[in-house]
């Protein structure tokens, strides 16, 4: 499964601009030189917030549930990159979703595609996000976006 992973999120950087949450996708694209790697973190009681508002939790604690969700994510990526998920030194950005929300993330994200002028995009480069429209990301609390600029 990791490999036909791996072969999609290579097929989708090479056909332009894109945003890739997760998968070992900064990894994956570790030879490209036009990746950034964004890790996405929020404190305890933003996650908590989040996942009883946003996503509807109705287990008390939810504590134990984003822990196994963590460990999960921390788990594969550890296994498939032979690097550490949570590592600074793994990405070139961080983003505190508690701090900014997610819409500012967003923001932030979207800015170098905003602020490029459109002589110096070839025409492939034009659509931003493969996926989803910037303002249906939803990026976890503790999850990673990998950025294709």
């Amino acid at each position: 499964l990791q490999q036909a992973e791996s072969q999609i999120i290579k097929e989708l950087a090479a056909k332009g601009p894109c945003v890739i949450i997760g998968r070992c996708a900064g990894a994956i694209l570790k030879e490209r030189p036009n990746v950034l790697r964004v890790f996405i973190h929020a404190d305890m009681e933003s996650r908590r917030k989040r996942a009883t508002e946003v996503y509807g939790q109705k287990k008390n604690p939810v504590d134990p549930i984003l822990k196994k969700y963590d460990r999960r994510r921390a788990n594969y990526y550890n296994f498939y990159s032979a690097q550490k998920w949570d590592s600074r030194l793994e990405y070139q950005m961080m983003l505190d979703s508690g701090q900014l929300g997610i819409d500012r993330c967003v923001d932030i994200l979207e800015a170098p595609a905003r602020n490029k002028p459109k002589k110096d995009l070839c025409p492939r480069h034009r659509s931003f996000f493969y996926a989803k429209p910037a303002r249906h990301l939803q990026a976890e609390d503790a999850g990673l976006v990998r950025l294709l600029l």
